[in-house]
Order: C-alpha cells, then structure tokens, then sequence
C-alpha cells in the first residue's frame, strides 16, 4: 500500500507525540516491584500500582541513570534506613520516555524519602491496630519473667555475627552463671524471615514445659534487612506465645513491629546476654538479702530464746522448793490414811473370798456331778461300740477265711490242676528245664516223678 510506513516511522511518531503531550516531569506514587543495577550503574526497575484487593491495575519499567541512582540512593537510605528495593512504596519524579527500540520508561530525576518513611510508619501502625482489635497486643507483655531465669530457647541464624557475640558475652558473665542455651535456626533476613521464625516459634511451643523464655535476636545491618520483621502474622504469633519473648534486633536505634509486642526488648544481641546475666545477679542479690535476713531473724531468735531460758532456769529453784513442800504435805496425809485404807481393803477381801470359796464349792459341785453323768454316757457309748466292731472283725475274718479256701491249692487240685517242681521249686516256664532233668509232679491225690526228654 502507498501509505504504509515503517516500524521505525510510527515508533517515532509516538516518541514525538509523548514529547509533546507530556512535556514536563510528575510525581508519582508506585511500588517498586523488582529492581536491578547493570555494570553501567544504571538502576533499572518496574513500578506497579495494585487495588484494594492486591492485584495489579497498572505497571511500568522505570530507570534511574547512573549519576541519579548513587545521589538517590544514598539520601533514601540515609533519611528511611533502608535500601531502594523490591516491596516498598515509593513517591519518584519522573520524565515519561519513549524509545523506538526499548519501547516506553519513566526516566527517575528525583526521590521523596519522607513519603516511604511515612508508609513504613503508616503500615507499622495498622499491624498494631490490627493486634490491638484483635485483644493480643499486649498479652506478652503480661506475662511475669519466670525466676529463675536460665532456661532460654534462642532463635536465630547460626551462622549470624549476633549470634557469636551473644553466646560469647553469657558463656564469659564474670559470675560463673551457667545458663542451659538450645538455638531453634531460622532465617533472619530476607523475604522467609516470617515463616522461618514462626516455624523455630512452633518447635519451641512443643517443648515449651523445658524453657523459660525464648530471645530472637539478630546483629546489626541496613534497616531493610530488618523489614521482614514488619509482619502482622509474625508480631501475632510473638504477641500469643506461651513464654516470654525477649528480643535484641539491629543496633540500637532500630526498632521493629515485634519489639513493640514482645515482653522484653533488648537493643542488641548482646544487650540481651546482659538482660540475662542481670537478671541472674538479681536472684544472687536477693538471695543473699534473704541470706542476711535469715541470718538476722535467726540471731534475734536464739536470744530470745536465751532470755526465755534465763528466766525459767531463775523461776526452777523456787518452784521446786514450793513443789517440794506440797508433796511432803500430801505425804504426811497419805501417810495417816493408809492404815485405815488397809483395813477397809482387807476387810473388802475377806468378804470377796468368801462368796468366792461358796461359788466356788457349788460350781465344783454341779461340776463332779456333770462329769459322772458324762463318763457314765461314754461307757455305755464305748460298750456299745466295741460289740459293733467284734462282730465287724469276726465276720470279715470268716470271709477271708473262705476266700483263703478257695484259692488254696488243695481246691486247685480238685479242680484238675497240677503242681510240677524241680528241686523244690515251682516249674513256670520251659526254659527252665533241659533234657534228663528229673521233675515231681503234684496231683490232688499222689505225686509222680518224670525225666525231662524234650523241651519246647
């Protein structure tokens, strides 16, 4: 077609049009959602504005020139504390720019560091707001430090500087105090900070009966580092756990959302290690108030005691003179009235042994004569008795007789049996005789002697 134009035609048309519909520069609030610095310096970068329900409703790429970004950059960071970085808000001067080759881009001339700060500050104040609507803003806090103090779960990372100077600074207290440490490792810097130390806080709450309080600490950085401790879920979960959370985060001037909400917070690591040790020189002091107290209340009481003693030991000499004097009184008494006591008593028993020797004559009485009757039923019983058991013997007797009868040879032999013997001795098997052997038999009327001429 006659009227076609190139790519580069129309992309220059829109570059001139940009130029001259947005001529001058405008202030912009945006996110910054990725950014990246080339070898050249430059600073490039992609702004993105989301709606009430986080989702994206605009983007553009942005740059910051070389000689721009190290003058932004280190104003930004010395007015917020933090680095020019993905996840925050930010409010820049731009230039729109059109490229025909890199298409469109908001050139970046300018910074406003208040703007971020003040959103920094705004979305710390609705974390405690929000913590606050939900009742557990401040229920940490309430919690009474356990004494002693000397059991502490420490979450942090393992590798961290912090985490060395901390260790260091409560192994070599000075006192000889000897605390029982166990890390829970955890991510400290970085966009898993939250879910990190929510995982090491859940590893503490399973064994929470073996620690007193739990410290999360970290050493010093850019404050950016410290933004992943600006979570509602994080200061949630610190603001409901079970134990006391100490915290030492950044230097001192830094302070994060989860200070606010944990029951001690501690400038650093170390600041930490020292709440500690003070905490155990307390107990050693009150322990020897007590010690002095005790000491005091003890030395107060044996005097007491002393005194008491002193003045019962001056009371016994007397008393026992007095105690002395009334027994002899009571003596001499007794002593009158014995004989007359004795009299009665004799008298008491002479009149007892009487009645007893009368009962006792009568029950041995009725006793001779209950006892005859008795002897007299045995025998009789006994009489009868042994007539029952004559009779029972003589009849067995006599049964045992006949069958002694009729088992006894003599009947055998009637019967048709005979008896052959040997030498005197009963013949039972074959074996026992051999050829020419002479044998005896036996018969109900007779006997006969035979020779042995074969045996089976």
């Amino acid at each position: 077609m006659s009227n076609a134009v190139s790519l580069y035609e129309l992309t220059t048309s829109i570059r001139l049009a940009i130029a001259r519909a947005l001529p001058q520069t405008y202030w912009v609030r945006a996110e910054i959602s990725e950014g990246r610095r080339n070898i050249n310096g430059h600073f490039y970068c992609k702004f993105i504005e989301k709606n009430a329900a986080g989702q994206d409703i605009a983007s553009a790429n942005g740059i910051i020139w070389a000689g721009t970004y190290n003058i932004i950059k280190a104003r930004f960071e010395r007015e917020t504390g933090q680095a020019l970085a993905a996840g925050i808000k930010v409010l820049v001067n731009v230039k729109v720019n059109f490229h025909e080759r890199y298409g469109l881009s908001l050139v970046v001339n300018d910074i406003d560091p208040s703007y971020t700060l003040g959103d920094m500050v705004r979305r710390r104040k609705e974390i405690l707001a929000q913590l606050a609507k939900d009742g557990v803003a401040n229920m940490n806090k309430e919690i009474v430090l356990p004494r002693p103090l000397m059991r502490i779960a420490i979450i942090t990372s393992e590798t961290a500087a912090g985490y060395g100077d901390f260790m260091n600074h409560i192994k070599s207290n000075g006192y000889g105090f000897r605390f029982n440490i166990k890390l829970f490792p955890a991510i400290m810097q970085g966009d898993k900070v939250e879910t990190s130390v929510i995982t090491a806080l859940n590893c503490i709450a399973a064994e929470a009966a073996n620690w007193d309080a739990v410290a999360i600490i970290r050493g010093g950085g850019a404050v950016s580092d410290l933004n992943g401790f600006e979570s509602y879920a994080l200061a949630s979960n610190i603001a409901q756990f079970v134990l006391p959370v100490i915290t030492g985060i950044g230097h001192e001037r830094d302070e994060t959302v989860i200070d606010l909400v944990a029951n001690t917070r501690c400038k650093t690591p170390t600041a930490v290690a020292d709440f500690l040790v003070s905490c155990a020189m307390g107990e050693t002091e009150t322990l020897s108030a007590l010690s002095v107290r005790l000491q005091r209340a003890a030395t107060q009481i044996v005097a007491n005691q002393n005194k008491r003693f002193a003045y019962t030991a001056s009371r016994i000499a007397p008393a026992f003179s007095n105690a002395c004097k009334i027994a002899r009184l009571g003596f001499d008494r007794l002593l009158l009235r014995i004989p007359r006591a004795v009299k009665e008593v004799c008298a008491r028993e002479d009149t007892r042994l009487q009645r007893l020797a009368v009962k006792t004559e009568m029950l041995a009485t009725n006793a001779t004569r209950l006892q005859t009757l008795e002897l007299q039923r045995r025998t009789e019983r006994l009489k009868r008795a042994v007539a029952t058991l004559l009779q029972a013997n003589k009849t067995r007797i006599d049964t045992a007789e006949k069958n002694i009868k009729l088992a006894g040879p003599e009947r055998m032999f009637h019967l048709g049996f005979s008896l052959t013997t040997i030498n005197g001795k009963a013949i039972v098997d074959a074996s026992q005789l051999k050829p020419g052997d002479t044998i005896t038999t036996r018969f109900a009327k007779g006997e006969a002697v035979s020779r042995v001429e074969k045996t089976n």
